[in-house]
């Protein structure tokens, strides 16, 4: 949170990773978390594996989908930085469920960026 500091006296960066549980996202998780940030991932694990965030104990992971708005509000409050890796990633799924698509990649998108 803004204002705490890490063991060396260094301020605490709050960072918030969507998707987080992914390949990439959970790289991302490593990475920050070896900078000394506090880390947050959001995930509904839609695609996301929890073997990635069990890797790292010290990340804060809720739960939930990018669709649901207060909950992306909720996390993303006083986030330093946001990386948005979430979202329905298939091209066949994403044919056979458009509507479902335009709810994952666009409104949930527009989550992000009204609470970023």
């Amino acid at each position: 949170m803004p204002g705490q500091e890490n063991n060396q006296g260094v301020e605490l960066m709050k960072v918030v990773i969507t998707g987080g549980a992914g390949f990439i996202g959970s790289h991302l998780v490593e990475h920050w978390l070896g900078e000394g940030a506090e880390v947050h991932i959001l995930d509904n694990f839609r695609s996301g594996r929890r073997e990635n965030t069990a890797l790292f104990p010290r990340a804060r992971l809720h739960e939930a989908s990018i669709t649901d708005r207060e909950a992306v509000f909720d996390v993303l409050r006083d986030a330093d930085y946001v990386h948005h890796l979430a979202a329905m990633i298939s091209v066949p799924e994403s044919m056979e469920k458009p509507l479902e698509c335009v709810e994952i990649n666009v409104n949930g998108l527009i989550h992000i960026l009204d609470a970023a």
